[in-house]
């Protein structure tokens, strides 16, 4: 339906490329124009016209000279309005309405000077304005075309390129799949921008109404006879009329109300007992891949006890140096604060850790020390760092550091050692600290510190800790940390004549909740295997590749497909995947088989686990499925016998509990047991 609905348009567009290309010339003006430039969503129009370039809707060489062209005379008159006015313009609609907009461009202009015009090109908020701010700070003419005209050379093929590699990869699909995928593809874009813009502009406006409220409430104590003497004691004597320490005030008393709160749940449930700690530790281990595993040991060692001490010692060392006796005391007060709670904690709730690891650490699981001690030090750093800096800089060391603070804290997860409610609780515990480290100390004036003094003395220390962690902790922490899998031997007699079930009979999804039933438990080979569903009608399912991954996004008829993500049985993909299609309108057949971890004792064979389901789409996503909608569809364990005639299996019956998400008809849970001659 899509594709027919704008083939029209495509096939127009084949015909009439000098249409095309103006098209293109316009978008390119309108997105460099003063103004309106801020408006259109560029990143989205140019998308589209790359894609119609790689999919070779469009000529490549025309339409990326209409797009300079079209970048370069948005520039230029936008040049002219700014030098023709120059501060009329400031009277002028729309920058008499919005005035913010030519005084962001004046201060990136006389910061950046001349070069601003080619860097504010790609800067989406100020591209359009920066050429009104050089007419009106009378840039030299020569000077700006120059710069301008290297710029869009440089910016159109930035913001056509991934549109046109998109367009390339699209030709590898039939015509309607590509086609979707790329209208998804530009509807996602289209939906970020928009969600971006709506974000930014509601928390903008929170924050405004948020910081004119507490506004009230510091000049309201300032007047209030009994609570006058609590603004003296939080008073910032570099902003005495600023309310910053109430409200620092008022987000530590509710972090620490928090942190309360959950250390009593923990202790009362306890952290296995808690369903979302058990969904989120099954879900990470079911994602554990080898490179993640080697990543996170080494972004662990960052939270390590030895590694943050050797932080905390060198900032100190470098703050009696520099003789500031207080910001040294509090800087180690607040690590000594951090690391004496935490003990506190772990001892009075005594949480059990995770299991399922090679070696499980013997200290109890909450809080998270290495959350705790990465979000009180590194926490306050960041507050210490931004201090250096002017103000609309400092994000830069909240955002840096609080990157830091979240790897840390994932890696902890991530690699199974604690709970989501640990490394809560460890950050609420190090966020609390830092908070009430800073409360205190921005009561009294205090010199101003060196940022890079700071910063080296805690980059160096950091570093040559965790140098020395990593080279002599990194393999037994990799082996501590690696997955264990409990290992079963049973006998060969055993397993082919069992009455009830002895190896595992359901299927469970990526947080651990029941998925589907195991019907098949196979002792052969697995090449034999595989010979035998061959000659027998089946397919093996194709290897992974990007465009069966589009193909599975975009396609319209997805009965014959496979799921976009595999099944997991204990946290691994499946050894073998065979698929049948019955006919052009059943639905597809799979077969998945994982290596079993129960082993024989008296066989070699290898004993292999898994299921044999039909794909059945319910494509109704706001109706609950049930099971009596499915079609009239044979068993798929009957459609499997046919395959095993020439080696020996027998069938196994057992009640089954309803299902959830079950998908097939049988209301039992019948298994094959096959094994080779």
């Amino acid at each position: 339906m899509i594709l027919e609905t704008i083939k029209p348009f495509t096939t127009w567009l084949h015909i009439h490329h000098h249409w095309a290309g103006f098209f293109t010339f316009l978008i390119a003006f309108a997105e460099s124009f003063a103004v309106l430039g801020s408006i259109i969503p560029g990143s989205v129009t140019l998308t589209a016209i790359g894609v119609m370039i790689g999919s070779g809707v469009l000529p490549t060489g025309e339409t990326f000279m209409w797009a300079i062209a079209g970048a370069v005379l948005g520039d230029a008159v936008s040049f002219w309005l700014g030098y023709h006015f120059h501060g009329k313009l400031r009277s002028m609609w729309p920058f008499s309405r919005w005035p913010e907009l030519i005084t962001k461009g004046e201060a990136f202009f006389n910061r950046h000077g001349g070069k601003s015009i080619f860097l504010g090109r790609f800067v989406g908020p100020i591209r359009s304005i920066l050429p009104v701010v050089a007419g009106m700070m009378n840039m030299p003419i020569k000077r700006f075309i120059a710069v301008d005209v290297i710029s869009a050379f440089a910016w159109a093929p930035c913001y056509l390129l991934p549109g046109m590699l998109v367009g390339a990869a699209s030709l590898e699909l039939d015509p309607e799949t590509a086609t979707r995928f790329i209208m998804l593809l530009l509807s996602g874009i289209l939906l970020v921008v928009i969600l971006t813009w709506f974000t930014k502009h509601s928390l903008t406006f929170c924050i405004k109404k948020v910081d004119l409220f507490f506004n009230k409430v510091w000049r309201y104590f300032q007047k209030h006879p009994t609570l006058h003497p609590l603004t003296i004691a939080l008073r910032n004597p570099k902003l005495p009329d600023g309310h910053g320490q109430l409200t620092l005030a008022l987000f530590c008393l509710i972090t620490f109300i928090l942190l309360i709160w959950i250390s009593f749940y923990v202790f009362i449930c306890g952290d296995a007992n808690i369903e979302l700690n058990q969904k989120l530790n099954y879900l990470f281990r079911s994602i554990r891949l080898d490179m993640l595993d080697q990543f996170f040991v080494g972004i662990t060692f960052l939270g390590e006890v030895f590694v943050v001490a050797a932080v905390i010692a060198a900032v100190f060392l470098w703050f009696c140096i520099q003789k500031q006796w207080r910001t040294a005391a509090y800087w180690l007060a607040n690590g000594f604060f951090v690391n004496a709670v935490c003990y506190v904690l772990k001892i009075g709730v005594q949480a059990v850790r995770p299991t399922g690891l090679m070696v499980i650490p013997s200290s109890f699981s909450f809080p998270s020390g290495h959350a705790a001690l990465s979000m009180g030090i590194f926490g306050l750093l960041a507050v210490f760092v931004a201090e250096t800096l002017k103000p609309e800089k400092r994000w830069i060391s909240y955002c840096s550091f609080g990157s830091l603070i979240f790897l840390i804290s994932l890696s902890r997860l991530y690699l199974g050692v604690h709970w989501f409610t640990d490394l809560l609780g460890g950050l609420l515990l190090g966020a609390m600290a830092v908070m009430l480290t800073t409360l205190l100390y921005r009561r009294k004036a205090h010199p101003k510190l060196k940022l890079s003094g700071l910063l080296f003395s805690s980059l160096l220390a950091l570093m040559i800790a965790w140098g020395f962690m990593f080279k002599h902790e990194f393999h037994k922490e990799l082996h501590a940390t690696t997955l264990y899998f409990k290992q079963k031997s049973i006998t060969f007699n055993s397993w082919w004549e069992q009455k009830h079930p002895i190896l595992p009979r359901y299927l469970l999804n990526l947080i651990g909740k029941t998925n589907s039933t195991f019907n098949i438990q196979w002792a052969a080979p697995l090449s034999q295997i595989e010979e035998q569903l061959l000659k027998n009608g089946w397919q093996k399912a194709p290897e992974f590749s990007v465009f069966d991954v589009i193909d599975k996004v975009a396609a319209k008829h997805k009965t014959h497909q496979l799921p976009l993500l595999p099944l997991l049985y204990e946290h691994q993909t499946p050894a073998l995947t065979m698929t049948k299609a019955l006919t052009p309108d059943t639905p597809l057949l799979i077969l998945r088989l994982w290596q079993s971890h129960d082993q024989f004792s008296d066989s070699s064979l290898p004993l292999w686990i898994g299921s044999v389901h039909y794909r059945i789409l319910w494509p109704h996503l706001w109706v609950p499925f049930h099971k009596k909608w499915l079609p009239l569809l044979p068993p798929p364990t009957q459609i499997l016998q046919p395959a095993l005639e020439d080696i020996q299996w027998r069938a196994q019956s057992y009640a089954l509990p309803p299902l959830k998400l079950e998908q097939e008809q049988e209301t039992t849970q019948r298994i094959l047991l096959i094994r080779t001659k």
